[in-house]
């Protein structure tokens, strides 16, 4: 008999070290012990770091019973006996033991019960439960032996399956890494890259969603990126209802965000805090840091029910966080740098504009003028040259237009920028496209409490065209003046009907106290030509 059970035994360990999938060596490890003791029914709780029953995989209960049970074992009565106490138990008759709780309706009877605590480097890794020998009889001392054999063989399989599988998670973690990064480099904006570290933050974690907050310009930790698992949307549809919201003061994201250090939820609050309803499992905020600075905060929340990723995995996750974070820093680096090459390259194509080409158009100016006033030049000669000059000085102002446009950052916030914004949005009211033209430095020689007033002068006047003008042609023409008085002056002539009277009062009310606060002018005029010169100053 003594022959049989250490074949058997030899047999269970091969058995279990046949394989480095941990899920698939669990299962070989309850279902040799089964075997090898005569057990109807075998599990194995797999313990998570505060001592709690992570996962549970069990053998001989038919999943639809399973199904009809319910949730899994939690470790409360012998279950837990064996988590607080780590040592082998047998008992005749489990029920009868003072910590025994019962069994929850449709579970099958059990009497007998052996349960053994698995090891792995002197650390409890597990319990391997077994009841209901089938012979009728009691576990034996020499089963509780043979048990214990099988746990210490087996705590060696376990460590090698955990380890391929730690090796294999690194290996996606670092795909991920590589992929944010091509990401970057292929020139993706930080939005979509964002959304691309929350969905491989989700998917390797089997999170049900992955979120992001970042700080906004006024400091507040703001949520921005949502990312949920499409098959469980439906049930935590509210979280797509905190994007744009602040994050709540105290959660688990604002500690992140502060203490720079993950934050960990077995029961996740925030459903509580952004106002929705929907339950929520465990959740974890890891900060996205440099050596430096917190950039923002990555959320990973399972459903309820569900087991969370492990301690290993956790530390992929940071690891792949930081990692993340660095990678936009880089990426925001090299793209200042690119940006300020560019800015460079307009500075020197606006010197040369300025000293070379407009020096040219002046100087073929000034031949055309001694021309015109040469002895002998008839009159019609006079007035040809006259125009020519005209051109060469109109030549010269979209010359020093271009110019001031190159010296414009169009990646910043501009008045230039909001200028022609506007008069683009008009032309749908209007239904062509007004002309514009912008003269001299607005972006640094205007204030911002006057850049306010222009703009809605300009909103104002050409709402008033759209109305009332029944114009074919509108230009806007906004100049900085230098000396003798530096002023800001807005035009805007139509071809209009003219101005109507009463029509318009209350705009023009309107944009006479705008010009007032401002230390200048508002008129508005018939054009000899038809239609109207609206004039519009501010002193700088």
């Amino acid at each position: 008999m003594k022959v049989d059970t250490n074949r058997g035994l030899f047999s269970a360990v091969v058995s279990v070290a046949a394989g480095l999938e941990l899920n698939s060596t669990l299962r070989r490890i309850v279902t040799n012990a089964v075997e090898l003791v005569g057990a109807r029914y075998g599990a194995l709780g797999v313990l998570d770091e505060d001592g709690s029953v992570r996962d549970f995989i069990h053998v001989g209960i038919p999943m639809e019973q399973a199904d009809e049970i319910g949730s899994l074992p939690q470790g409360e009565g012998i279950l837990g006996l064996l988590v607080e106490h780590p040592v082998p138990i047998r008992l005749a008759d489990l029920s009868k033991h003072p910590s025994s709780i019962g069994f929850p309706p449709h579970h099958p009877p059990m009497t007998t019960f052996l349960g053994v605590p698995v090891r792995v480097r002197g650390e409890v890794f597990g319990n391997l439960y077994l009841t209901e020998k089938r012979d009728g009889q009691y576990f034996s001392a020499e089963d509780e032996r043979t048990v214990m054999a099988l746990a210490a063989a087996a705590a060696v399989a376990i460590e090698n399956a955990r380890l391929f599988e730690l090796t294999r998670q690194r290996e996606l973690w670092q795909s991920a890494v590589s992929a944010i990064g091509t990401a970057v480099l292929s020139g993706t904006d930080s939005g979509e890259t964002l959304e691309l570290i929350a969905e491989k933050s989700r998917t390797l974690t089997n999170a049900c969603a992955a979120a992001i907050a970042l700080p906004a310009s006024n400091g507040v930790l703001t949520m921005e990126i949502m990312n949920i698992d499409g098959e469980v949307a439906t049930d935590i549809a509210s979280l797509r209802s905190w994007l744009g919201k602040p994050v709540p003061r105290e959660s688990i994201l604002d500690r992140a965000f502060i203490e720079g250090s993950s934050q960990i939820e077995d029961q996740s609050s925030l459903g509580q805090q952004f106002g929705g309803g929907d339950q929520l499992g465990a959740a974890i905020a890891l900060p996205l840091r440099t050596a430096e600075s917190v950039l923002g905060v990555l959320l990973l929340l399972w459903a309820p029910g569900t087991r969370k990723a492990g301690r290993e995995v956790i530390d992929l996750v940071e690891s792949f966080t930081s990692q993340a974070a660095l990678t936009l820093v880089l990426a925001d680096a090299q793209r200042d740098k690119e940006h300020v090459a560019v800015l460079v390259d307009r500075d020197r194509i606006g010197r040369d504009l300025h000293d070379l080409v407009i020096q040219r158009v002046f100087a073929a100016g000034m031949m055309l003028q001694g021309v015109a006033h040469s002895p002998g030049t008839s009159s019609e000669v006079v007035n040809q040259v006259e125009k020519a000059m005209d051109q060469l000085d109109e030549t010269i102002r979209e010359i020093r237009q271009t110019i001031f446009d190159l010296h414009t950052d169009s990646e910043s916030d501009s008045l230039r920028k909001s200028i022609e914004e506007e008069v683009r949005a008009s032309s749908i009211a209007i239904g062509f496209d007004p002309s514009l033209s912008v003269i001299g430095p607005v972006d640094s020689a205007v204030p911002s409490h006057i850049a306010e007033h222009l703009i809605a002068v300009i909103r104002e006047s050409l709402t008033n065209c759209a109305k009332h003008a029944q114009a074919s042609e509108i230009t806007v023409k906004i100049e900085v003046l230098s000396a003798p008085n530096r002023e800001l002056v807005c035009t805007v002539i139509d071809n209009g009907v003219g101005y109507q009277g009463s029509k318009r009062s209350s705009g023009l009310t309107n944009m006479t106290r705008r010009a007032e606060e401002c230390g200048g002018s508002f008129s508005l005029v018939a054009h000899p030509d038809g239609g109207s010169v609206l004039t519009w100053t501010a002193q700088l």
